[in-house]
């Protein structure tokens, strides 16, 4: 007997395209997610898309947002560490 084996190999990076970043989008929107985390997510995921050598991760989003001053403009002050206990 044959038996036709194979696997495909695929990270997030090699499938973040501009597609799958608008079809994320949309799957954000039907979820209980605030807009304002949804677009901080995909403008993050928009700018990786461009840089393929660095790695995508929940840790480095986190950074990133930080770093850039984004999570002050749309998470609450008082609301900050419990943003980073959630993630």
């Amino acid at each position: 007997m044959k038996v036709n084996v194979h696997a495909h190999v695929f990270n997030f990076q090699s499938i973040l395209t501009k597609e799958t970043i608008l079809v994320l989008k949309h799957r954000l929107t039907g979820q209980n997610l605030p807009p304002a985390v949804r677009d901080l997510l995909v403008r993050y995921l928009r700018k990786k898309r461009g840089k393929n050598k660095e790695p995508i991760s929940i840790e480095d989003f986190q950074k990133r947002i930080r770093e850039l001053g984004l999570l002050e403009r749309v998470v609450p002050g008082s609301m900050l560490d419990a943003f980073d206990e959630i993630i």
